[in-house]
């Protein structure tokens, strides 16, 4: 008999949450789960919603004007009350608000999800985070973190609660042939014996990509072979593109936008690089693990536990220069930079694969119900 779950999200633009339920999606059936996916917003990426319908899972969407609005409130309780669900789980500040109300009111037990550290409410007015506290301490059922530094994070003001510890899986990606790798990297930078540095992610201040602007500035000078690639979207995407244009690296930086072939870019690219202020357990760093890509990432959240000596270099945050300084590092060390690669990807398949997550998925969402 299969287990019927509401998983209720903020929205469905591309982010770690979001495919973490592209990730379930796919697993779905082989682990006799009947998943739905509720949407809060009407802001959602056609390429995730494309992709759920592919995998056959049912998407419903239930905006509202502001957070607490009554009607979004009926409308999604007596959605929840009607579907026969067994549980509910919850992703992102908005969903452990009003979903974790919702599926209370609804009669079902309710899984909080933390995705980010605690830093991440500064993005929001205070009484949200207020909020977000008090429905996660006082009605969900269950806690669970994807990272033991978010679980550190959000301990204190959850009080005396359990948080368990899931961490982040991602999807062995496609192997490219060599052919197809050389066609893309010619597509992307022209010459495909340039050095490509990729970073993947948010255009949001989290992300620290100013620092990584900086960084190119000084990079260009010392390698002017040298591309970063810059995929995804968000609220800073124009301010980031013009920085780039007024720092004159144009060739050297290239604003991507939103791309729906990120495992083939990654798999194209040398480094990733990661310059973010805050983070839980980044997807994006596995996902370029996963493609056998050395890392450099900035000491936040989980990371350091990661990205090991063996597989990158783990820098201090806000500090352009140590981006530089890390990057030529590898670069002048080529071999190296390979076994960091082969390496990163084993570590990838051993310890982030959807085999052991779902397993305990299935476990939390067991003793949940019991």
């Amino acid at each position: 008999m299969s287990l019927r779950i509401a998983q209720i999200i903020d929205n469905l633009i591309v982010g770690g949450a979001q495919k973490l339920l592209v990730t379930l999606a796919s697993q779905a059936h082989a682990t006799a789960l009947d998943v739905t996916i509720i949407s809060l917003s009407l802001n959602n990426d056609r390429m995730i919603l494309d992709e759920l319908s592919r995998l056959g899972i049912k998407v419903v969407i239930h905006p509202a004007g502001h957070l607490l609005d009554p009607r979004r409130a009926f409308r999604l309780t007596r959605f929840l009350s009607s579907q026969d669900f067994d549980l509910a789980q919850c992703h992102l500040t908005y969903a452990n608000i009003i979903g974790t109300l919702c599926a209370k009111l609804a009669g079902l037990p309710v899984i909080n999800t933390l995705h980010s550290v605690a830093d991440v409410l500064q993005e929001f007015p205070p009484m949200i985070g207020v909020l977000e506290i008090w429905t996660t301490r006082l009605l969900a059922n269950r806690i669970v973190a994807v990272g033991e530094t978010i679980r550190g994070s959000f301990q204190t003001r959850l009080g005396d609660r359990l948080i368990d510890v899931i961490p982040n899986v991602v999807l062995a990606p496609r192997k490219i042939a060599d052919a197809e790798r050389v066609n893309l990297r010619k597509e992307l930078v022209g010459d495909p014996t340039k050095t490509i540095l990729i970073s993947v992610g948010r255009f949001v201040p989290a992300k620290g990509y100013e620092d990584l602007i900086l960084a190119m500035s000084t990079l260009a000078s010392s390698h002017p072979n040298i591309v970063l690639l810059l995929v995804g979207d968000g609220p800073l995407f124009e301010s980031i593109r013009n920085l780039v244009s007024k720092s004159g690296l144009e060739k050297n930086v290239l604003p991507l936008g939103m791309r729906d072939d990120i495992p083939s870019l990654l798999a194209a690219s040398d480094l990733y690089v990661s310059s973010s202020h805050w983070e839980g357990l980044p997807l994006t760093i596995l996902e370029a693990m996963m493609a056998g890509l050395p890392i450099i990432a900035t000491d936040v959240g989980d990371i350091p536990s990661v990205v090991t000596a063996d597989i990158g270099i783990v820098i201090p945050p806000h500090q352009p220069g140590s981006i530089a300084e890390a990057v030529t590092k590898l670069l002048d060390e080529p071999a190296k930079l390979q076994q960091m690669g082969l390496a990163a990807r084993d570590l990838a398949l051993r310890n982030y694969s959807p085999q052991a997550w779902m397993e305990q998925l299935l476990n939390l969402y067991a003793q949940t119900l019991r």
